[in-house]
């Protein structure tokens, strides 16, 4: 009588001895990455097991931190992921700076205004030891800042002129380095050296640029 061959057993065959894995490892993934894992799974003719499996050994094996690597690897978007470098490791982010910037002219002077402005002549005795012989003058006045940043110096630049013409006669450039902060003013008192007629001049004062911060 033939010998009846036992039922096989549902499920998959057992694995060689030394090929079977004694432990598992669950991880939890969203819808989206479990089909972008299936299709690269499918890409490769591997399970998503050994899909994962071989991903997980290859960054072990390499010395590599595995950083969203199923992201880089399966096409997914990683526009605001850590971006992987040629030499492996993972790129940070550049951390947020408050540096100071350089304020264009135009936009310094929508955003400063000068008021209370005085021109005097300075009658102390005050020499400059550059050579320069033309006498000192003091401007003063308030700058208020209009802008939503800190201003850590405003320039100032003075020009005289003559009524007549029109034409410039002495132009100084004042840089007051002083914190203002947004909506606040303060005041300033400068000396500067100027060469004018003792009649028939004018001058004027406005921002000629400004270094502001956040």
């Amino acid at each position: 009588m033939p010998k009846q061959q036992k039922p096989k057993k549902p499920g998959r065959p057992p694995l060689p001895k030394g090929n079977a894995k004694a432990v598992m490892l669950r991880v939890r993934v969203t819808p989206d990455e479990r089909l972008a894992i299936e299709k690269a799974a499918k890409a490769s003719k591997q399970t998503a097991s050994q899909w994962v499996r071989a991903l997980l050994s290859t960054a072990l094996r390499s010395g590599l931190v595995l950083v969203l690597g199923i992201y880089a690897l399966t096409g997914c978007d990683t526009r605001n992921q850590p971006q992987s470098q040629p030499n492996g490791t993972i790129a940070t982010p550049a951390p947020k700076t408050n540096a100071p910037k350089e304020m264009p002219t135009d936009e310094a002077q929508a955003d400063f205004a000068l008021t209370d402005l005085v021109l005097e002549s300075n009658h102390s005795a005050i020499f400059n030891t550059n050579g320069d012989r033309r006498p000192f003058w003091i401007v003063s006045g308030r700058i208020t800042n209009i802008s939503s940043m800190t201003a850590t110096s405003v320039r100032i630049k003075l020009v005289a002129s003559e009524k007549a013409s029109g034409r410039d006669l002495d132009t100084a450039v004042l840089d007051i380095k002083q914190e203002i902060p947004s909506a606040a003013t303060v005041s300033f008192r400068r000396d500067v050296q100027l060469m004018l007629p003792a009649q028939g001049w004018s001058w004027v004062c406005s921002v000629d640029g400004a270094t502001v911060r956040p």
